[in-house]
């Protein structure tokens, strides 16, 4: 007989409500509590983390649906380091919101910088610097569209304002004034500048008070799944970016935008390694898909093109038509979790039924010993 659960209509439908309805709220380090309520909704796997003393992962330790995008313009007022993280606080016209830095922007702002941020919870999606307490020039980056699919061309733009009212000189160690990477998880896939060729002289170049300078490009995607896309101005750095954005790459056209989170992306043999697909509606209209069977999702995990572990297979799933309906400004955390049983480069591949049999987003991790 093969391995697997069977379960009953009564438990398969407790899951599928837990997954997409459960609100849980939990401090980082958190113990275990046999009267915390939150607690007892979790998966076995994840209370099984709790009983042993350790975090959860990041998605279950902030409310799980109903997560809407938030944009915040204001001033940051302070910069603190937490437990090897970098938190910031805005404070907007309305609100206080403090937000967690990603490891490459921990040096980019300070305190009386003015930022503009889009974010789910906590969780940064976007950051861009209106103006700085230093006389700086000013970065936008835009993305268009910020959904593709496979083939079809992003347009990327860097534009370089001074705000000021003095003019400001920067210096190129050569003819490249900006570039533009494409990085899918920690690996880079596309870099604006391969196969171009620059002149290798030092040039100053004047930024006029109250203009703006913009550098264009555009790339192709071949593959499915989330991307970051940093845009780098030489005349600041040639290490960190300017500016970060978020992009995903779906087989197809659809309404739904999708993110796969690997916690961790680097994980030890023997340990737990989490997949959550986030599924996003970013429209202004409720979304409705059917399935044909009870599941909702699945992940598929591979090693060099061979498929070594699938969620579903420990599963069996009703074979019975039901509708899933993802609410305006929604999204919904689809979790898993495997324990690798022996060191290399895997890729994930995360499926919602409501969209076909294609993969929505893929991501990869390495294991170490």
């Amino acid at each position: 007989m093969r391995k697997g659960k069977l379960f009953s209509m009564a438990v398969v439908f407790l899951l599928v409500s837990f997954v997409f309805t459960s609100v849980a709220w939990a401090c980082p380090g958190e113990k275990w509590e046999k009267d915390n309520k939150w607690a007892k909704g979790l998966p076995p796997g994840l209370q099984k983390k709790l009983e042993r003393g350790k975090e959860l992962p990041s998605p279950f330790q902030h409310v799980f649906k109903n997560i809407s995008k938030n944009t915040i313009e204001g001033t940051i007022i302070l910069v603190k380091e937490v437990a090897k993280e970098t938190w910031i606080v805005i404070e907007g016209k309305e609100e206080l919101k403090a937000l967690k830095l990603d490891r490459e922007d921990r040096k980019a702002y300070q305190v009386g910088d003015i930022v503009k941020v889009e974010c789910w919870g906590d969780k940064i999606r976007s950051i861009k610097l209106v103006s700085s307490v230093k006389e700086e020039l000013k970065y936008e980056f835009t993305v268009k569209p910020e959904k593709a699919v496979v083939g079809e061309k992003i347009d990327f733009k860097l534009a370089v304002t001074n705000p000021g009212k003095k003019d400001i000189v920067k210096t190129f160690g050569s003819g490249q004034q900006f570039d533009i990477v494409v990085k899918k998880g920690n690996e880079k896939v596309w870099q604006w500048s391969d196969g171009r060729y620059f002149t290798m002289a030092i040039q100053n170049l004047t930024f006029k008070a109250g203009k703006t300078v913009s550098y264009d490009a555009s790339w192709k995607p071949e593959k499915v799944g989330s991307y970051t896309v940093e845009a780098y101005f030489l005349g600041e750095s040639t290490k960190t970016p300017v500016a970060r954005e978020k992009i995903v790459v779906a087989a197809e056209k659809t309404d739904l935008t999708y993110y796969l989170d690997i916690d961790p992306e680097e994980v030890k043999l023997g340990d737990e390694v989490d997949l959550f697909l986030n599924i996003c509606n970013f429209t202004d209209k409720d979304i409705t898909k059917t399935l044909s069977s009870s599941q909702v999702y699945d992940f598929v995990i591979k090693r060099n093109g061979n498929k070594v572990w699938q969620w579903s297979d420990d599963y069996d799933f009703l074979t019975a038509l039901q509708n899933i309906t993802v609410k305006k400004g929604e999204v919904i955390a689809c979790a898993a979790e495997w324990i690798p049983k022996s060191t290399g480069d895997y890729t994930v591949e995360a499926y919602f039924l409501g969209e076909g049999s294609k993969p929505v987003a893929t991501g990869e991790f390495k294991v170490i010993r």
